[in-house]
């Protein structure tokens, strides 16, 4: 299990390819540990960019066209 001090949480980037992997993190302070990191979802999640097909109809349907005044 990885060990991470609460000053490591600033590096984001690492700690979601820790968790995209699977990984358990176990957060602490100074020596004491004070919690655990643990991924819920399985991997590999949607892509932030993709949108579900109907949220991309709704979307779509607000960004379409002038409104009339």
């Amino acid at each position: 299990m990885l060990s991470i001090s609460l000053s490591q949480l600033r590096n984001t980037r690492q700690l979601m390819a820790w968790l995209k992997a699977g990984e358990t993190i176990e957060l602490r302070e100074r020596k004491r540990v004070i919690g655990h990191i643990i991924p819920v979802i399985p991997w590999p999640l949607l892509d932030e960019d993709v949108v579900p097909k109907a949220e991309g109809k709704r979307q779509h349907a607000k960004r379409s066209g002038p409104t009339a005044a």
